[in-house]
């Protein structure tokens, strides 16, 4: 569509330096921010579309910026961590075995998770950030998600207050990475940042 797009990892995570075990969504809304400014100030970018894939979209949820965010895209969105597969990590076998290691994160399936963001897992609730949120949105989800329930998609539609397009991904897993998947995913959010540009007089630039 001519639009550029800003991809990036949040410290501690993928390919971006910092210690895994220190993530946490302060830290992440932190790298969002400086994103969001740097692609305004310095890019010289007016409007911005969030997209966030599974936990990502708890930090573009909690992220949005009214002023400068005209659009969200949130792909199987983990909206209530301690609903998700991260729920094995509060079982009373879980707890146990992390007492006994004594180290300073735990380790769950293959990554490395600090105290803080344990603690993020367990008590954040998106409910009022949801409702703040009043731009165009998109949810798109697997019906076959395992680790993120489809409840979840469900939870945020209730609570978004702009136009909201949820989409259910028949048969699609946690990131929905078939071909055929991803031809409709890809389809989807064509539709939708079109009628987003028609709604704010937008138009790419080639």
């Amino acid at each position: 569509l001519g639009c550029p797009s800003i991809r990036f990892d949040f410290r501690g995570c993928g390919e971006s330096s910092g210690r895994e075990e220190d993530f946490c969504i302060d830290s992440a809304l932190e790298d969002l921010n400086a994103v969001i400014q740097w692609a305004q100030h310095d890019a010289g970018h007016r409007s911005i579309i969030l997209l966030g894939e599974s936990y990502g979209g708890t930090i573009a949820v909690l992220g949005h910026q009214p002023k400068i965010v005209t659009g969200m895209i949130l792909l199987w969105p983990a909206l209530k961590l301690a609903e998700t597969s991260f729920k094995e990590l509060f079982t009373r076998e879980s707890r146990i075995e992390s007492m006994i290691k004594d180290q300073p994160y735990v380790l769950f399936d293959g990554h490395k998770l600090g105290s803080h963001f344990l603690n993020d897992i367990y008590t954040t609730d998106l409910t009022g950030a949801l409702e703040n949120i009043t731009v165009p949105t998109l949810i798109q989800h697997g019906t076959a998600d395992d680790d993120v329930p489809l409840e979840q998609a469900r939870f945020a539609s209730t609570h978004l207050r702009g136009m909201i397009d949820l989409g259910g991904l028949a048969g699609g897993n946690h990131g929905s990475r078939s071909t055929t998947m991803r031809q409709y995913l890809f389809m989807n959010i064509r539709h939708f940042m079109e009628r987003v540009f028609k709604t704010l007089d937008l138009q790419p630039k080639n």
